[in-house]
């Protein structure tokens, strides 16, 4: 919902190269524009995008390499969508990390990370693998291999972690879709195309049904051994299906196989959801397909 009592700090953008609009507006709960309502002309489709900070204002740059700029914190002017990566790039060194240890407010990385010479305050750090993954948190200092960001971590990473600097979060939610009833055991399964990365990419694909708000727990975990990996890995108690965009085929398939008693009825609709956090190499996925569903 957007607070349009701080209507007055709202501001817009057009980009001619990308045919994209973009509104920064303030959703409940904030004073300073956050988000922007982004619409493409050419596709047509909306999304929202998130900032990891209040965007003061915006304009457009025309030209042969014509790009829309904004103003953030601290007190920087940033192109968009020059990058992969939030706020480095690919001139400014190794942007992944190992972390040893952290504290609530902190990490201490293995000193193979090769830090940009330019101020990393206020550049966006995130957990891309391992414990407290999608966290995102903006760097405060850094000192030695240790590295501190301005707010707690909800969960602290440890050493199973990885982090990148200038992470950027994403998420793709879909509509509903019916399953073809069958009063039997019915094959289904979601596969997943997308571009092989040769750096540290995962994704967490998620699902709900009969309109429930609270996506599924898959109930088991696997692979219990490296061996049987196919890409896909359930944990008990998580409703997280982690996928492995490093694998070279490009493809991973979630399962979701069920069975239905004779003359027992329900909803029986599916939505999905994925998530993760972008790389210094592109996210693209090629196509979705949900075997054993019918449009709603």
């Amino acid at each position: 919902m957007i607070n349009w009592k701080a209507a007055e700090h709202f501001h817009a953008v057009y980009n001619f190269q990308e045919a994209t609009i973009r509104w920064f507006v303030a959703l409940a709960g904030e004073h300073l524009p956050r988000h922007a309502l982004c619409f493409s002309i050419q596709n047509p489709q909306w999304w929202i995008e998130e900032y990891p900070y209040p965007i003061g204002s915006s304009s457009f740059i025309g030209g042969v390499k014509s790009y829309s700029i904004v103003t953030g914190y601290p007190r920087k002017i940033f192109a968009m969508n020059r990058g992969l990566t939030d706020q480095v790039g690919d001139s400014d060194g190794n942007h992944f990390g190992d972390i040893v240890s952290a504290t609530h407010t902190s990490l201490t990385h293995d000193g193979r990370l090769t830090l940009p010479a330019t101020s990393l305050v206020g550049t966006p750090l995130g957990i891309v693998d391992g414990r407290g993954k999608h966290q995102v948190r903006l760097i405060e200092s850094t000192s030695g291999n240790r590295i501190n960001v301005t707010q707690p971590w909800m969960e602290k990473p440890d050493s199973t972690s990885k982090f990148l600097i200038g992470a950027i979060p994403w998420k793709w939610n879909s509509g509903w879709y019916r399953w073809d009833f069958k009063e039997e055991n019915a094959s289904r399964r979601v596969i997943i195309g997308f571009k092989p990365i040769s750096t540290v990419g995962k994704f967490d694909f998620r699902y709900f049904v009969d309109y429930d708000e609270n996506p599924v727990d898959s109930g088991i975990t696997h692979p219990n051994l490296d061996s049987e990996s196919d890409g896909v890995q359930f944990t008990v108690g998580s409703p997280d299906a982690e996928c492995d965009m490093t694998r070279q085929n490009g493809y991973v398939q979630v399962r979701l196989d069920s069975w239905s008693p004779k003359n027992s009825w329900r909803n029986d609709v599916l939505a999905m959801e994925m998530r993760g956090l972008g790389s210094d190499q592109p996210t693209v996925f090629y196509h979705i397909i949900v075997e054993g569903a019918i449009d709603k």
